[in-house]
């Protein structure tokens, strides 16, 4: 037989418009393998590049060979995505590859990822490639003077006995910590000890919007405000994060972030039935219906509404005067409405009485 069903928006394909999983027997169409793999790499980690249906295979597990298996998935991504969302998956494979290298540092300054060579005997120092600034290949900890020619244990110790005049009190816990310990902000002044950064900004992350990722001190700056660059701010705190918080709590970070920069996308929807929201190409000329990736409902890309067959051929504002004059549940909320002012103004005429 020629034509196959796909799974999830069920319409009939020839079987070259189909794409096979690799480590099972699911295929769905190119359309739908597109919208979803297109959001997870603008959205998610590398760990759900697995089948969309059967979530196969489990890459958080030990007992698959990670590297192969995203190898031979990237030839796929590479014919069917387009060009910006292969690159942000090419960018998660790159960066998951990098963290396996034993000679794979984090700058303790600017927190960006970068193989290094492991330097001469007895000269540790390395410079970050990004930022210029110095650390210790091995403690990995930002370089200072003291640190030549000592080893990492005999600097720790001199640095714990000799450093007690350089400390700084959390603005917080008002409790003193060495400088490595604290944790400046990016548009002001304040500063933090590392623990109390942790614990405040872990919970934003969890429970509250991106508008409160400004100061814990001085609430500076204003988020909500239109005068402000947030992209270069949250870009520039995001190292804070990174480097501060649980890796669990630095994606739900990154989720809020990413759906602000969706958002602000004028291709970004709202699922009307599931919530789900999603960027989605304009349909082609005369055509309007599009389809939610997560519950995989039709609903109009102009009006934004769910689709109903009384859409087919009419124009939005059409439509939505006649779902007005005839919808059952419009009429009825109309009468409510109609109801409840006839009640008001029989009740202000008897009070004026």
């Amino acid at each position: 037989m020629c034509n196959q069903e796909c799974p999830l928006c069920t319409d009939t394909y020839f079987i070259d418009d189909m794409v096979t999983m690799l480590h099972c027997a699911c295929s769905v169409c190119k359309d739908c393998f597109k919208r979803h793999y297109s959001v997870v790499a603008r959205e998610k980690t590398l760990g759900h590049f697995n089948c969309l249906l059967c979530s196969q295979p489990d890459l958080s597990a030990t007992d698959i060979d990670k590297d192969d298996y995203l190898t031979l998935f990237s030839v796929l991504l590479k014919v069917h995505l387009p060009d910006d969302d292969y690159q942000l998956f090419q960018k998660k494979a790159t960066d998951y590859a990098l963290s396996q290298d034993a000679n794979f540092r984090w700058c303790p300054s600017c927190v960006q990822g970068f193989i290094h060579e492991p330097p001469a005997a007895g000269n540790p120092k390395i410079t970050c490639p990004y930022c210029n600034e110095d650390s210790c290949f091995i403690c990995k900890k930002v370089w200072e003077e003291q640190h030549q020619g000592n080893t990492c244990a005999n600097f720790s110790k001199w640095k714990a006995e000799n450093n007690f005049n350089k400390t700084y009190e959390c603005n917080v816990c008002f409790e003193p910590f060495y400088i490595d310990d604290m944790v400046a902000m990016v548009s002001c002044t304040c500063s933090v000890c590392k623990e109390c950064f942790k614990k405040h900004y872990s919970l934003v992350a969890r429970e509250q919007t991106l508008s409160h990722f400004n100061c814990l001190i001085c609430r500076q700056p204003d988020l909500s405000v239109m005068d402000i660059n947030k992209d270069d701010y949250l870009t520039s705190f995001s190292h804070r994060l990174k480097a501060n918080l649980t890796s669990t709590d630095y994606e739900c970070f990154q989720e809020k972030a990413t759906n602000y920069a969706l958002f602000c996308d004028p291709d970004f929807r709202w699922c009307p039935d599931c919530g789900a929201g999603f960027i989605h190409d304009p349909p082609g000329a005369g055509k309007s219906i599009i389809y939610c990736p997560k519950c995989l409902r039709m609903l109009c890309f102009y009006c934004k509404k769910l689709w109903e067959e009384q859409h087919e051929g009419v124009a939005c504002v059409d439509f939505a005067k006649w779902k007005a004059e005839n919808d059952e549940e419009n009429q009825q909320r109309r009468s409510c409405c109609l109801l409840k002012g006839e009640w008001n103004r029989v009740s202000k005429m008897s009070l004026s009485l």
